[in-house]
């Protein structure tokens, strides 16, 4: 059975407790990870917004971490 990008994506969280869009796009093939994100939140999983910041502490304003806050009891999507 092939796995939708949401469902690798929900893995990708359960597992490793967080994401970027460059691990998404990367393992993937997921280029939209916020609207994937988006619809996980929609669907009552708990998942936290960070700003990656660079090895000199200079925060980006596009580059995200999506962090899971809590696992999920029900997965609808």
């Amino acid at each position: 059975m092939k796995l939708s990008k949401i469902e690798k994506v929900k893995r990708h969280l359960l597992q490793n407790k967080s994401i970027t869009s460059w691990e998404a796009i990367q393992k993937y093939s997921a280029t939209r990870l916020a609207a994937i994100i988006f619809l996980l939140r929609k669907n009552g999983w708990k998942i936290e917004s960070r700003p990656i910041a660079d090895k000199d502490g200079n925060v980006s304003t596009n580059a995200t971490r999506y962090i899971l806050a809590k696992d999920p009891k029900k997965t609808d999507l």
